[in-house]
């Protein structure tokens, strides 16, 4: 179970399912096969009355109520865990202390008189009609401006939109190659992507990416040295990831991102490269996907550390033995 307070969502369980809901719950199913791929997701027993469990159904029948999702059954059997003492029970099971509990039943009280009516201000949550649509197709080849050899940063909280369009002055070009594309969870894009690194100063052509070297990242990895202070090493990581795209056509429109052509990739090829590095590489979250938006703003202005020197901030180069033409059939 983790950590936990009184409150509802002060343990381990409601963050993960907090964080997890707006995606799960806008797939086109049926609001209960969302409940259990949440309950799933956090590893809740299927017996609704497991002490371990009551968390998980407690908070998605609350997230349901605030996005204004009609799920009567999640409420009902919610309320029910609330009024016959099983939250409780489980809290006192669980070590809870008697000053507590006092704690957690007001708390919970407070929960059900919020549940006996619609939220007054639901979040807004856009549900999926189908899949998502692909943005791209094996063997697509792609340019887009740089600066320093890194795209447009989509996602940075440094500067105003202002400062970064004043900030990012491109004076190059790159290009991206998509190997693969399925579905995750039957209805998320995924891509598997490399960088390509050419001669910057002019547009791209598909030649000038076959014959290009792949495209890496520079960067410190920190660790803690003998005497327990903070040191570094300068590592360098291929820049070949199995990706979503977070903002969709927003992102290409935003990266200037324009198709030029399309190659004959050795897929198998490349999604080895991107298995052996999936423990190394920083854009990794959950099912090893990462975001193609980190990915394209590797080594930009906006990721410069204070704990490095110039000449050891993040940036980009092209591989010293990789080359795109290594990846083609």
């Amino acid at each position: 179970m983790g950590s936990w307070g009184v409150g509802l969502y002060q343990n381990d369980t409601a963050s993960d399912l907090r964080d997890l809901f707006p995606d799960i719950a806008r797939l086109p199913i049926p609001l209960g096969e969302v409940e259990q791929r949440l309950l799933s997701a956090v590893e809740a027993s299927e017996d609704a009355f497991d002490p371990d469990s009551i968390d998980a159904r407690l908070v998605i029948a609350d997230l349901f109520h605030r996005y204004g999702l009609d799920a009567p059954d999640a409420l009902d059997l919610a309320r029910t865990l609330i009024r016959d003492g099983h939250d409780l029970a489980a809290k006192r099971d669980l070590g809870m202390s008697e000053r507590d509990l006092v704690k957690r039943e007001t708390a919970m009280a407070a929960v059900l008189e919020t549940w006996s009516a619609p939220h007054p201000k639901p979040k807004i949550l856009k549900r999926m009609t189908g899949p998502e649509p692909f943005l791209f197709e094996p063997g697509d080849v792609w340019e887009y401006p740089t600066m320093a050899g890194a795209a447009f940063p989509v996602f940075q909280l440094r500067f105003t939109a202002a400062e970064l369009k004043a900030r990012f002055q491109p004076d190059g070009w790159a290009s991206f190659l998509v190997a693969d594309r399925w579905y995750e969870d039957e209805f998320f894009a995924r891509y598997l992507v490399a960088l390509a690194m050419p001669e910057p100063d002019a547009p791209q052509t598909v030649q000038s990416v076959a014959g290009a070297p792949l495209m890496q990242l520079v960067r410190p990895k920190y660790y803690n040295d003998e005497n327990d202070r903070l040191a570094y090493e300068m590592r360098r990581e291929d820049l070949v990831f199995r990706v979503l795209v977070d903002k969709g056509p927003r992102a290409l429109s935003a990266w200037k991102a324009k198709r030029i052509g399309s190659l004959d990739i050795a897929t198998d090829t490349l999604s080895a490269l991107a298995d052996a590095q999936a423990e190394e590489n920083r854009y990794r979250f959950g099912h090893g996907v990462g975001s193609m938006e980190h990915m394209l703003a590797a080594g930009s202005f906006v990721n410069r550390s204070t704990l490095v020197s110039d000449a050891d901030q993040p940036r980009v180069e092209p591989s010293p033995d990789r080359r795109i033409a290594d990846f083609l059939r």
